[in-house]
């Protein structure tokens, strides 16, 4: 299946396909394990999918007034499948999913309307005088048009992957009935959904809309996406005015007051995808601008501790919060943004924090038995895990996404121009491009001591570019064969490889650092029912709830190493008492020197032996990876680890 649209502004750095690039070791194995249990096992496709497939075949999320999500998941399963068979090729998984997108389109009206909602026409928030009788708050909840992007999305990706007319025919009629039941109600689309999100989540259908627009050429479909766009720029301020408010610069939550109840993070990040997609399409200046302005906002307002953006899913001025928490689906968002600035623009920050994001936030995400991932990640405690959502056991937003973000990040460590091949991240990996017959395996090493191997075989000569991370150091070096060549932090290293095989040894001098939390923190002066507290301890629930002496009530510091955040875990056999009842070293000039240490059986990804030094005195401390320092989800130990000291 061809494009029929091209892009008016094109890439300057594209991903390579996926599959083209493998990630081995701990990190492979880590995500291969997820992608069986989740994805390719019969279990995967006839209990998890089958639970996904009935909530569009028997739609419930509309049985009370309140609206439910669970229309959300077979497109995200979809998704996530149609790339999971582009990474392994797995044959059977290919006719599994072209055979679920069949059966959805079964389920469709004559009009193709396919959603979990029985009345298409129910896409205003509920009156909260009434949903408080049923779930005990002023519940406004409305995830109609939300679910249908996702199964229109599924559909659409289903489509393209297979070719298969039919599959996009059915996305095709499922996307116009949505835009004319609209027009024909006059309906704004930022008035639809949870009120208090303003729109975000239906509005972020743009970017499936316009991978359908660029295969079918429907001009009704980009008008759509820029009818939403364009309300995003209003004169009048009206919320959410994403556009308008990021060409002004002001942070997030700033916009508006009460930032915590309006600011989705994940939906509105869904959003930034599709204003950047929208640009390539349509060249509209204003609309990449607003992005990108939007990542200086959220990097400089909105970062947490753990390399991803947002307090538990909401932009809240979470840089200010010690005790952080992040939702997977943010974190996996963040990086996407990233990502897609980077291709547009070939600017290496936006790579250090995707980077940064990913070794940290997201890789905190996942299981470590590969079956279950997290609803939040925090920064000590225990992560909050995630369970079955709208009715469903066996499926959650998060958790549904986690191939995707793992995915993206692959298609990312290798990418290409029209001269050039660009190796932007060192975990171990193996690229293969048949075609132009070149093969690249990059060693294990990267994260422990700073230094890559890359074994290159190519039949022509290459143009080959080197991210050089932001935390290189000032004395990073790369030698190939008997050439030494000083790196600068921030750029990309630039060598021409002849046919053959070549090998590059690149030593990046990574130091650890201690970082003092700047913001006062105490938890105890905190509001009854402040946010922060409700979204950390969530202590309406059962086995997810978490006390608050879990929280840290003092200023904290933490250390980093390369672009890692180190942690203390009971998995390595760390007491509670340490990691919990300390003196802190924040504001005492403490300097830290970091070694890497043997994993023995502590099932981490880095171990190190770290050593603090103030006046003369020296204490060691047993640190890890903060990715895996707590990714045991079966454990309920309220007090299993912490990344501040």
């Amino acid at each position: 299946m061809k494009e029929i649209i091209s892009y008016k502004v094109k890439n300057k750095i594209d991903f390579t396909p996926i599959g083209n690039t493998h990630f081995s070791e701990f990190i492979g194995n880590y995500f291969n394990r997820f992608f069986e249990n989740r994805v390719l096992s019969d279990f995967a496709k006839t209990k998890i999918f089958g639970e996904a497939e009935t909530a569009l075949r028997e739609p419930h999320d509309d049985d009370t007034i309140v609206g439910m999500w669970s229309g959300e998941f077979w497109g995200k399963l979809e998704i996530s499948a149609c790339r999971v068979y582009e990474y392994t090729k797995d044959a059977s998984l290919l006719e599994f999913v072209k055979e679920s997108a069949y059966r959805v389109l079964s389920y469709a009206r004559p009009d193709g309307y396919i959603n979990s909602y029985k009345d298409s026409a129910n896409f205003f928030a509920p009156n909260p005088d009434e949903t408080v009788k049923i779930m005990g708050w002023r519940c406004d909840w409305n995830w109609n048009i939300w679910c249908r992007k996702y199964t229109l999305w599924g559909l659409v990706e289903c489509a393209v992957l297979t070719g298969d007319e039919k599959i996009l025919n059915g996305a095709h009629k499922l996307a116009s009935q949505l835009i004319h039941e609209l027009h024909e109600k006059n309906v704004r689309i930022g008035d639809t959904g949870t009120a208090n999100f303003s729109g975000v989540p239906s509005g972020s259908i743009i970017k499936p809309m316009l991978i359908l627009y660029r295969y079918t050429g429907d001009r009704e479909l980009l008008d759509f996406c820029v009818e939403i766009a364009e309300d995003w720029d209003r004169d009048d301020g009206k919320r959410p005015n994403i556009i308008r408010n990021a060409l002004e610069k002001k942070p997030v939550h700033e916009w508006y007051p009460k930032s915590h109840l309006w600011a989705k993070a994940y939906e509105t990040m869904s959003c930034l995808d599709g204003l950047l997609e929208l640009y390539r399409v349509t060249g509209t200046e204003k609309y990449f601008e607003a992005v990108k302005n939007m990542y200086e906002l959220l990097r400089q307002n909105e970062s947490n501790v753990m390399g991803s953006v947002g307090f538990n899913d909401i932009f809240a001025h979470a840089a200010a919060w010690e005790n952080a928490i992040s939702e997977p689906c943010d974190v996996i968002h963040w990086m996407r943004v990233c990502t897609e600035l980077f291709t547009l623009t070939g600017d290496t920050k936006y790579l250090d924090s995707t980077e940064k994001a990913f070794y940290n936030a997201f890789m905190a995400s996942i299981s470590d038995d590969g079956t279950w991932g997290a609803r939040g990640v925090r920064s000590s405690g225990r992560h909050f895990m995630a369970e079955g959502q709208s009715g469903c056991k066996l499926n959650h937003c998060c958790v549904d996404n986690i191939p995707r973000g793992f995915l993206n990040f692959t298609s990312s460590a290798v990418m290409t121009d029209n001269k050039h091949f660009y190796v932007t991240e060192f975990c171990p990996f193996e690229y293969k491009n048949e075609f132009k017959g070149i093969r690249i395996i990059c060693s294990d090493g990267y994260l422990e001591t700073g230094h890559a191997t890359l074994q290159i075989e190519t039949v022509s000569s290459l143009a080959l570019c080197l991210r050089i991370p932001a935390c290189a150091g000032k004395k990073a070096t790369l030698t190939a064969g008997k050439s030494g060549i000083g790196l600068k932090a921030g750029e990309f290293c630039e060598l021409n490889i002849e046919a053959g095989h070549t090998q590059i040894n690149m030593d990046f001098d990574f130091h650890a650092s201690v970082t003092d939390f700047s913001e006062p923190v105490e938890v105890d002066s905190y509001p009854k029912h402040d946010f922060r507290i409700d979204r950390w301890i969530w202590e309406n629930t059962t086995e997810r709830g978490m006390p608050l002496d879990s929280m840290m009530n003092k200023p904290c510091s933490f250390v980093t190493y390369g672009p890692l955040v180190l942690a203390r875990s009971k998995k390595l056999g760390t007491p509670e008492k340490a990691m919990f009842f300390f003196d802190s070293i924040h504001g005492k000039n403490v300097a830290v020197t970091v070694k890497p240490m043997p994993r023995e059986n502590a099932n981490v990804l880095c171990r190190f032996d770290v050593t603090l030094s103030e006046n003369g005195n020296q204490n060691r401390i047993d640190m890890c990876d903060y990715g895996t320092a707590a990714d045991n989800f079966d454990n309920i130990d309220p007090k299993f680890f912490n990344l501040y000291l």
